[in-house]
């Protein structure tokens, strides 16, 4: 009887050791997804500028970069913006490393499951829609 309760937790913890492999994206899947990644914020990055130069002249008031400059001395000098700065730095890098980390098991995840089965038609899929991106907002220095 104790036979059979030590070969079960056996086999439970091998199931359970082998479900924590996670395949690594290979690095042209990581070059695919950056350039992606590049593209799409700058094209945002874009659109945001478009809409501040077309906006500004309607909406009137607008801080210069000497306003800018004034009110980040001012509000850097107090301590409690000081702590909440630290504060948010350390909260920034520990989120970056785990959407890293989360990013590339989501890659491995696609690269070894998904990627064989759907991946011609999403990379089609991108091509079509860069395609008509380009036709609707011509890039300008990607």
């Amino acid at each position: 009887m104790n036979t059979k309760y030590a070969v079960a937790l056996l086999l439970v913890m091998q199931v359970s050791v082998s479900l924590c492999d996670v395949p690594k994206p290979s690095p042209e899947l990581l070059a695919k997804y950056e350039d992606l990644k590049t593209r799409i914020t700058n094209r945002i990055n874009s659109g945001f500028m478009t809409i501040k130069t077309n906006a500004e002249p309607v909406l009137g008031v607008v801080m210069t970069p000497e306003d800018v400059e004034n009110v980040k001395e001012s509000v850097a000098s107090l301590p409690k913006a000081q702590q909440v700065s630290r504060t948010y730095d350390a909260v920034e890098t520990e989120i970056k490393n785990l959407a890293a980390k989360f990013r590339n098991i989501l890659l491995g995840i696609y690269q070894e499951y998904l990627r064989p089965k759907v991946g011609e038609d999403l990379s089609t899929a991108i091509d079509r829609l860069r395609t008509l991106v380009e036709i609707v907002d011509p890039p300008q220095d990607e």
